[in-house]
């Protein structure tokens, strides 16, 4: 079919049709999604049999989208993921289904926008077999089977003046899921963090914020392994599993979380064994009445900051601006001694992170859901995040609107 979304981007295993819609109600215009960009390909050929893809790719010139209208397919696949949402109301049991599906214009605008800048950026691939590329749709056909992923690294804080009452989750952390929707590698995505911290909400009743901090972090663009496949080599040796849609690293977390009861936040948290897909030992749990935050670097809310730039005629979308933030004050630089090309910047704090969810339909009832509530397919909503200190911006809360679900700064 030709589509806009693809189920099977990421994930060839997933026998699902792909989506053809647009974003619904009005999202801010600083969110990086497919509603604020300007793209160069809106439409894609994204078949769940691969046989097909040039079939359909012939016709997208000729396509009318107007007139074929949205393409918003039942639940097909177990591999799809279900994620439930909770809204304003959630204490009364106000939820809804979703199954985020990545925008194939957003991703490819990151991938030729990235290069076209002259930014640095880590490859990574989702299909490293290239005959196997169109079983992911046209996208990964078109992108060699890989991604561009805005990549920062960890920058040490070495001090803390902000106060208040929190509880603390203090832990050493592996493998934990460190690409962001498959846009940025460095950082857990906040979206992660908020599923977490939900949990938590349902188990007190009452809502929490949170701010998310390291005081080490590092991560290895390598494959995360799984257990033997059926399937053997020749010579009978039986082929591992790797996982191609996430990039894991490990480091020392630090979970601040408040409300209206932090004894409650403390026993619940208790029961907590993982953030973000990574696995916590070494953990200790305080309880902070009027006390400093512990030093670290916390991810913070920048997604309003906008870039000042000189050319203040030309029109810069959401990426634009994410990108040049992204590389404020860098540059190449030749070492003469090795001969090598590295990228100089003093100033590494800003990236992009998943933080939130758009809806690309209202939601509705569906063959094959998990539970009585809702569906909508939604495409996932990227802001741009700074390391910084402790201050009163780390902490994260969560905002339910007509167009989907987002965190956002608390301040």
């Amino acid at each position: 079919m030709i589509g806009t979304h693809g189920t099977k981007t990421l994930n060839a295993r997933v026998k699902q049709e792909s989506i053809r819609s647009n974003i619904i109600g009005n999202i801010p215009e600083y969110y990086v999604c497919s509603k604020n960009l300007t793209m160069r390909q809106k439409l894609w050929s994204l078949p769940t049999n691969s046989a097909f893809i040039a079939k359909f790719r012939d016709e997208i010139e000729t396509f009318d989208a107007e007139a074929a209208g949205s393409h918003l397919p039942d639940i097909q696949d177990g591999y799809v993921k279900q994620l439930i949402l909770p809204l304003k109301n959630w204490q009364n049991g106000e939820y809804i289904l979703t199954s985020p599906v990545p925008s194939c214009g957003v991703l490819y605008e990151i991938f030729c926008r990235l290069k076209e800048q002259k930014l640095p950026f880590s490859t990574w691939y989702i299909q490293p077999n290239f005959r196997a590329c169109s079983n992911h749709g046209d996208l990964m056909n078109k992108q060699g089977g890989a991604v561009k992923l805005l990549t920062r690294s960890f920058m040490e804080s070495k001090e803390s003046n902000w106060t208040g009452s929190f509880v603390h989750l203090s832990a050493d952390i592996s493998d934990m899921n460190v690409s962001s929707g498959m846009v940025s590698v460095g950082f857990p995505a906040i979206t992660a963090i908020g599923g977490l911290v939900h949990t938590l909400e349902r188990e007190t009743g009452f809502n929490i914020d949170f701010a998310i901090g390291f005081s080490s972090l590092r991560h290895h663009l390598t494959y995360k392994k799984g257990g033997a496949t059926a399937r053997k080599l020749p010579s009978s040796t039986p082929i591992t599993q790797v996982y191609s849609d996430e990039v894991v690293g490990q480091g020392k977390l630090h979970l601040l979380l408040r409300g209206e009861c932090l004894n409650a936040i403390a026993t619940a948290l208790a029961k907590v064994q993982r953030v973000a897909g990574g696995v916590l030992f070494h953990e200790t749990i305080q309880i902070v009445k009027d006390g400093h935050a512990p030093v670290a670097t916390y991810l913070t809310d920048a997604c309003n900051q906008k870039f000042e730039s000189n050319d203040s005629n030309s029109e810069k979308d959401a990426l634009d601006n994410a990108l040049a933030l992204y590389g404020q004050n860098g540059s190449w630089k030749h070492c003469t001694e090795t001969d090598a090309v590295y990228w100089d910047q003093k100033d590494y704090r800003y990236t992009l992170n998943h933080v939130g969810y758009a809806l690309l339909e209202t939601p509705r009832d569906k063959n094959n859901l998990r539970c009585d509530y809702k569906h909508a397919w939604s495409e996932p909503v990227f802001g741009v995040i700074r390391q910084s200190k402790a201050i009163e911006a780390m902490f994260w809360r969560r905002i339910s609107r007509s167009w989907g679900v987002y965190w956002t700064s608390c301040k």
